[in-house]
């Protein structure tokens, strides 16, 4: 490995990067012009590659062939952006539709056209940053840069699109996700006959590979979960789910508590492209069943408790049900809007900020971070204003109108699924036993007891035996082990659509699938 001084460059007209300016490198050109010569450290393989000296300005920039379009697409073509830095933007939020082009890095653009990186930014995980120096180092030479008319090597970023913006995930990914979406679509229908068992399999293996190399989705995890589930493979149909589960999760959840609201949950607005609340509770209990069905006690034990631990967590955080349409989200807006500017521009009795308040509410740049400031003045008393109180109060039940029509729901589809889970798992006794505390309001409010006994008188249990209710709520459909059409296939694949329709009278299952 080479060891050359790294450097410190300021914010320039046209480049930047960071490190530690090299006393008594100044040289004077042309009309007198000071410029500055930096030095390097880049510990691997192209070290020997990069000049001694280069500059952070230019009167002319190093110029792609066929300018930056054709640089995006170059790299769009060439780039195999690694599983492992993906599942990292998705936990750090950049998986989202309004970040996808990003600052890849600062670049060394030699003088006879060679780029080389030699920084990169924070988003950029070992892995990605490794492939990404391959990338560069296969370009084809650059214009190189001028200087008073004189060619030379200098500092350079490089900003590009990564993602896909109509999937949003990486352009190396999108065939890989296309054929994940094509095959979950390809079986999820009705079968008059049984699934074809060849398809069942040829589809499981290739869900299978993908979610092994690191780019299946829920979706396609819990389709090939259920496909390898009716194939009697419950070993692998596991794998697919607990890997699968253990890093969705983390896309919908902090490991500590929000130290300002207590709630373990991400902002829905910050998760929604990478996120679903119902996604995961349907994984969680597909392979409780899954493992239900296996016969091993100890792991449908640890499956059922863990999808029971996420209903809970839901009851108490909400499923961010609340997501609102453009026009509610142009109110909101336009509320806030109006009180900051009232606080901003008003110095009243009704408005009693001193000094360290003005500064707390204005250095926040962000809309709803300003007004989350202003709250807390109105909460001590500072601001008792008409107006900004009357807005706050409308902003506040535009919220509860909202989350009490959709939590108001969710929240009896919970209780059932719970129920649901403590027949699966302790049997029919102890299902009962639950339901009876809640009809009686062991721990629920007198809305939800009154909804629960309403479904109790409704419903008669068991639906059916065991073995059926859990090949219902984890196989699309029975399989066909010939592939042709005779009258008993369909006999039996029609009993089994009719005792689905009996457990989706009883349990929420098509808004758990949906």
């Amino acid at each position: 490995m080479r060891n050359i001084v790294f450097i410190l460059l300021a914010f320039l007209p046209f480049c930047s990067v960071s490190g530690q300016f090299v006393k008594g490198s100044e040289k004077h050109l042309g009309n007198s012009e000071t410029l500055k010569k930096y030095k390097f450290i880049v510990d691997d393989e192209y070290g020997d590659s990069i000049p001694s000296v280069v500059y952070d300005h230019m009167d002319t920039p190093p110029e792609f062939p066929g300018g930056i379009g054709e640089m995006d697409k170059f790299i769009r073509e060439n780039l195999n952006f690694p599983s492992k830095s993906w599942i990292y933007w998705k936990k750090s939020g950049l998986a989202r539709t309004n970040v996808t082009k990003i600052r890849i890095g600062d670049c060394v653009v030699r003088k006879d056209g060679k780029a080389i990186l030699v920084r990169t930014t924070d988003e950029v995980t070992p892995e990605l940053q490794k492939e990404l120096a391959r990338v560069v180092s296969i370009m084809p030479r650059w214009k190189p840069a001028k200087l008073n008319g004189v060619e030379v090597d200098v500092i350079f970023h490089i900003d590009t699109d990564l993602l896909e913006p109509n999937l949003v995930v990486p352009y190396s990914a999108v065939p890989l996700v296309k054929e994940n979406r094509r095959l979950v679509h390809l079986v999820d229908h009705h079968y008059s006959y049984g699934m074809d068992k060849n398809l069942a399999d040829s589809v499981a293996e290739k869900l299978l590979s993908t979610h092994r190399a690191g780019w299946s989705d829920i979706e396609s995890a819990v389709c090939g979960a259920r496909l390898l589930s009716a194939l009697g493979r419950y070993g692998d149909a596991t794998e697919m789910l607990k890997e699968m589960l253990k890093t969705y999760h983390t896309f919908g959840f902090r490991k500590t508590p929000n130290p300002e609201t207590g709630r373990y949950m991400l902002d829905p607005y910050f998760t929604k492209y990478c996120y679903d609340p119902v996604k995961e509770l349907d994984a969680a209990i597909t392979l409780a069943a899954i493992t239900c069905m296996s016969g091993e006690k100890d792991s449908a034990r640890v499956a059922c408790d863990n999808a029971l631990e996420l209903i809970d967590m839901f009851l108490v955080e909400g499923m961010g049900e609340a997501e609102m349409s453009m026009q509610e989200i142009q109110m909101r807006a336009d509320l806030l809007q109006e009180k900051a500017e009232i606080v901003d521009r008003e110095s009243t009795p009704s408005i009693r900020l001193n000094s360290s308040d003005r500064h707390d509410i204005e250095h926040e740049m962000m809309l709803g971070a300003r007004n989350r400031e202003i709250d807390k003045r109105i909460a001590e008393g500072k601001i008792s204003n008409a107006r900004v109180v009357q807005i706050t109060n409308q902003l506040d039940n535009m919220f509860k109108e909202r989350q009490d029509k959709a939590t108001d729901r969710n929240t009896v589809f919970l209780y059932q699924l719970k129920a649901m889970l403590i027949g699966m798992c302790d049997g029919i006794d102890e299902e009962q036993k639950y339901i009876e505390k809640l009809v009686n309001g062991d721990g629920v409010g007198n809305k939800v007891a009154e909804r629960m006994d309403k479904w109790n008188n409704k419903i008669s249990l068991p639906v059916c035996d065991e073995k059926d209710f859990l090949e219902c709520v984890v196989f699309y459909a029975p399989l066909n082990d010939e592939g042709i059409k005779p009258d008993d296939a369909r006999k039996i694949a029609g009993n089994f659509y009719d005792r689905l329709r009996q457990i989706e009278k009883v349990y929420p299952l098509k808004w758990l699938k949906k």
